[in-house]
C-alpha cells in the first residue's frame, strides 16, 4: 500500500473500524471518507484526528516508519483503551440494573 487511501484502509481495517466510524472520529461524512479511500484527497488536519487510536501520521501520510506511535503492539492497546472509554462513557447511560449484564456480555467478547 503505497498511497494515503490504502494505508488509511489498512489501517481501520486493523482496528475492526467500519468507515463510518472513522468518518466520525474525524468530523467528517462518511461519504468524505469513502472517498478519501477511494484516492480522493485526504484533509490532513482531519487524519489527525486518527491519533486517538496511535496512528502515526507521518506513516499514514509517507508511508514511512511503524503505522503505530511505537509499534503495532502499543497502538492496537491504545485503540481497545479509547474503545474501552467509549464503553464506559456508553455504560453510565445505561440503568445501572443492566450493568452486570452489559459486563458479562463485554467479558464474553473479551474473552472470544
Amino acid at each position: 500500500m503505497n498511497n494515503i487511501s490504502g494505508r488509511l484502509k489498512r489501517c481501520r481495517e486493523s482496528i475492526g473500524k467500519r468507515q463510518a466510524d472513522f468518518a466520525e472520529t474525524m468530523g467528517v461524512t462518511e461519504r468524505t471518507y469513502i472517498n478519501w479511500e477511494q484516492g480522493k484527497d485526504a484533509n490532513a488536519d482531519k487524519l489527525k484526528n486518527l491519533s486517538v487510536y496511535g496512528i502515526n501520521l507521518h506513516w499514514l501520510l509517507t508511508g514511512e516508519g511503524e503505522m503505530y506511535i511505537g509499534g503495532e503492539t502499543k497502538g492496537l492497546s491504545q485503540a481497545i483503551e479509547t474503545e474501552r472509554s467509549k464503553i464506559d462513557a456508553s455504560l453510565g447511560r445505561i440503568n445501572r440494573k443492566f450493568h452486570p449484564t452489559v459486563l458479562r456480555m463485554l467479558k464474553g467478547l473479551e474473552d472470544g
